[in-house]
């Protein structure tokens, strides 16, 4: 289950663009250099900003941390500039990150923070997808199905309740509970409100967290 043939059917694809990603596979579009710049089309965040958004972000990383068992080889499957491989390094997990925009890895801290732009070999004791699923052209449901392949644990988040076209960067819209949980034998869903608390609660709620085993 875990050689290279497995892993290649899993890598990224390209995301969501203001062009409509008409292009399939490729990878994430990259920025020109390696600086503050990798968050200038709005896709990327560094995990350092102060406002709601980049709280909420870190949220999501701490609590997936607290989903898995100390000690797990953690796969942080779209990356970006690895402040949430960090956060769940911190948290006690054996965390590497994989991400195709080199520019974001390479900000990041490319391989000596175990930031990759190739899919890391496994095995994997979990698979985190936060804030994913919603750019690659890819349906939802099928990444979900290959990544759960990978690993006994799969742990992530998507928009909800998000109105189509409102986001330039996102490729799918209207993704809930069901399309996380299709074809799974368990999973498991919290919400995360417009000020970044996470509750079992979906009133109010912007963002929908998952675990499927």
């Amino acid at each position: 289950r875990e050689g290279a043939g497995a892993h290649a059917n899993v890598v990224l694809g390209r995301v969501g663009t203001r062009e409509g990603s008409r292009a399939s596979g490729g990878g994430l579009p990259a920025t020109a250099g390696v600086s503050a710049d990798v968050t200038a089309d709005g896709l990327r965040i560094l995990g350092t900003e102060n406002d709601a958004g980049g709280r909420a972000h870190r949220a999501r990383y701490e609590w997936a941390a607290t989903q898995i068992p100390t000690g797990a080889r953690v796969l942080d499957y779209g990356c970006g500039t690895g402040y949430g491989t960090k956060i769940l390094r911190a948290a006690g997990l054996d965390a590497t990150g994989y991400d195709v925009d080199p520019a974001a890895v390479e900000y990041g801290g490319g391989a000596a923070e175990r930031l990759h732009t190739s899919l890391p070999a496994g095995p994997w004791g979990a698979i985190v997808v936060v804030e994913v699923l919603e750019h690659l052209n890819e349906r939802p449901t099928s990444v979900i199905r290959r990544l759960r392949g990978l690993a006994p644990l799969l742990l992530g988040s998507v928009p909800l309740l998000e109105r189509p076209g409102s986001n330039p960067h996102h490729r799918w819209y209207g993704l809930y509970e069901a399309d996380v949980a299709k074809g799974r034998r368990s999973a498991v869903f919290m919400y995360q409100s417009a000020d970044g608390a996470i509750s079992s609660s979906r009133d109010d709620a912007r963002t929908l967290l998952f675990v499927v085993t």
